[in-house]
């Protein structure tokens, strides 16, 4: 079965692939296909809405349960607060955003028994995680997942992919799939979650009830579709809870370096922290100087980190390359700050806000020197020499 993967226009394209990444480890019947090139959907028709309350953030469904408790939960387990007002993109009617659907189904003669799925950072009017059609076609929101879930917003988003595909083939439509829902949750693939905090248990659980069970057997779905997604949701689970116990243990996970030169946090479930060429070139070059470096004194490096950056991008154009360690290492440029958000935001993303990613970024001393702390002794199969 083919599952292509859209999005809307400022869904981050590093994010679709992100998630055709990860559901592309477990194989099976299902494929994911993403476009080569960089496709997105343009969507002006929306109107801003402003939320000024929990319980509007959290509603399933316009009408929903009154809510308590929410900091206390919320500071347990490291999740964002949020700031009202909150201001999101919103369509008028659930069935808005097929139109994307159906243009890509045309354009690329996407056969019907196909199914296509968007990532759109445009919220719906009923304020659901995702939402499909009778025509094998689904939408996810992509935002808002930090105050759900801790961890990468990646891996829910690749669990909603999944659970909607086998909601696609289970339910004939809208009206069917709400008799059947469970709207009391029970931890199966097909809780409702009025309110949407239920979905962190619901991801936790990772269980098919046997009455959802039997509407599988009744539909005649293919049990290797059935297998390869139930490896996938226990695959997605195993990997966010590997990160909320090693945050909740407070120890330093092991580093090693993929063929490519990205970090991988080895206690984290290998987890890979994914940086640009240049991004990759200032990172090896912290590694190898433990002691730290000023700003100010790049220059006198500048060889090691063309040497670096020619390693890490494929480039054979030596001006080019010339250029971008130039614009890195001049203190008039913000090319070196910039380098460095992004690296404390990527790790950030894996280890959450809490203090903890401040070990294997590169950080700023008092005496103006730049360095990354980990102790190198966790750092594996790694050749410190310039």
């Amino acid at each position: 079965m083919n599952i292509h993967l859209i999005r809307t226009e400022n869904v981050n394209f590093s994010l679709l692939q992100e998630v055709v990444e990860l559901l592309s480890q477990f194989r099976g019947s299902m494929t994911y296909n993403l476009s080569m090139h960089d496709l997105f959907f343009k969507d002006n028709h929306y109107a801003y809405e402003s939320l000024e309350s929990l319980s509007e953030l959290h509603a399933k469904r316009i009408m929903s349960c009154f809510l308590n408790d929410d900091q206390t939960n919320r500071s347990k387990h490291s999740l964002s607060s949020p700031s009202f007002p909150v201001k999101r993109k919103k369509k008028e009617g659930m069935n808005d955003l097929f139109t994307h659907h159906n243009l890509y189904r045309k354009y690329y003669d996407v056969g019907d028994n196909e199914l296509v799925i968007l990532l759109t950072d445009i919220a719906n009017p009923l304020n659901w995680f995702s939402y499909g059609d009778c025509n094998n076609n689904a939408y996810i929101y992509t935002d808002e997942w930090e105050y759900y879930i801790a961890s990468e917003r990646k891996y829910p988003i690749a669990y909603q992919v999944v659970s909607n595909v086998l909601q696609l083939l289970m339910f004939e439509n809208y009206n069917d799939m709400m008799s059947k829902v469970h709207h009391k949750s029970v931890g199966c693939i097909n809780d409702f979650c009025e309110d949407k905090r239920q979905i962190e248990m619901k991801m936790k659980m990772t269980d098919i009830c046997l009455k959802c069970q039997n509407i599988m057997r009744v539909k005649n779905i293919n049990p290797s579709i059935i297998n390869q997604s139930i490896e996938t949701m226990f695959g997605i689970r195993s990997k966010m809870l590997s990160i909320e116990m090693f945050k909740s243990s407070r120890r330093d996970s092991r580093l090693v370096f993929c063929e490519k030169g990205n970090p991988v946090l080895i206690d984290l479930d290998n987890n890979k922290v994914k940086l640009t060429p240049l991004e990759r070139t200032l990172y090896h070059f912290f590694i190898r100087h433990q002691e730290g470096i000023k700003q100010i004194h790049l220059a006198d490096y500048k060889d090691e980190l063309k040497s670096l950056y020619l390693e890490f991008s494929g480039q054979a154009n030596l001006a080019n390359i010339t250029n971008s360690i130039n614009m890195l290492i001049d203190v008039q440029e913000n090319s070196f700050q910039e380098k460095l958000s992004k690296i404390r935001r990527k790790f950030q993303d894996v280890l959450g806000d809490d203090g903890g990613y401040k070990k294997y970024v590169i950080i700023k001393y008092e005496d103006e020197r730049y360095a990354i702390k980990i102790d190198r002794s966790l750092i594996r199969e790694y050749n410190f020499c310039a």
